[in-house]
């Protein structure tokens, strides 16, 4: 199944100035069904999800070794990142905003323009409108390899398109011969060194550990006097262990368990933990 091709920009040629359309080149790359149902689904959730939250909610004072002020200052000026500074206060940004800096960052050091740069930015920016988040399908990708811990890359093309996928896709891309050249970002990676070099936002890194450290398929936060007070993590269970067992390995936690015809078909647990209890 191929992505929803965006509207594609237009090019006026010399002669007659008549309008042609320019395919971009990610619109050759094929994914799975399985991977765009999960996209849709987790967008029309993501205006109420907790983990959303955490990734858009500008509350982190970056710390970038290998990226220089100087660097950054350049990069706002060129509207390569749009995060305001409040006075002469450090800017401060989300987790995403941290995402694309180190994108960014890596793409300048293999040779990426300034105007790729903005491509690639439009390009990831298809669907906020509609959405309401800044880069949707990058924000997906991160959410899985948060949540499901899954492999997640970003292809950038020479035309200064690209898009995140799951690197089965990618693989099964590279096995059938589709994909023009480009650059790939492991974007597990790029999180990774996020981790490592910001210790300073407390409690979106006491959320997210929490997060990755289990495997929930919903996540919601509950917020007092803008402060994240309480996070939510629900999942299913699997159903052949016995309920006993189920009752014992999770007697802390809230089981929902369903049957019909007196068979057993869905246990789900629900996690409540507040914010402060939760251990780095």
């Amino acid at each position: 199944m191929k992505i929803k091709k965006p509207k594609v920009a237009e090019t006026v040629s010399n002669k007659g100035k008549r309008k042609v359309s320019k395919k971009k080149m990610f619109e050759s790359v094929v994914v799975t069904p399985e991977f765009m149902g999960e996209f849709y689904s987790y967008s029309r959730h993501s205006k109420t999800s907790g983990l959303a939250n955490i990734l858009n909610d500008r509350n982190l004072k970056l710390r970038t070794p290998q990226i220089t002020a100087r660097q950054i200052n350049s990069w706002d000026s060129y509207e390569l990142i749009e995060v305001d500074r409040d006075g002469k206060e450090w800017r401060k940004y989300s987790f995403l905003d941290a995402v694309w800096l180190n994108i960014v960052f890596e793409l300048r050091k293999l040779g990426y323009t300034v105007q790729q740069l903005k491509l690639l930015k439009q390009s990831l920016q298809v669907g906020s409108k509609i959405i309401g988040t800044p880069m949707p399908f990058l924000e997906f990708c991160i959410y899985k390899a948060f949540m499901h811990n899954e492999e997640q890359v970003l292809l950038a093309f020479e035309d200064g398109s690209g898009i995140p996928i799951n690197e089965v896709s990618y693989l099964n891309n590279i096995y059938h011969h589709t994909l023009e050249n480009h650059n790939y970002i492991k974007l597990n990676k790029v999180i990774e060194h996020i981790f490592e070099t910001n210790k300073n936002s407390l409690n979106e890194n006491k959320a997210l550990n929490f997060i990755r450290n289990n495997k929930f398929e919903k996540v919601s936060i509950s917020f007092k006097s803008n402060e994240m007070e309480m996070i939510t993590g629900t999942e299913r269970i699997n159903t052949n262990k016995y309920i006993g067992d189920v009752i014992k390995e999770y007697q802390h936690q809230t089981l929902e368990i369903k049957k019909n015809d007196g068979k057993l078909t869905n246990i789900t647990r629900t996690v409540r933990k507040k914010i402060k209890d939760i251990e780095l």
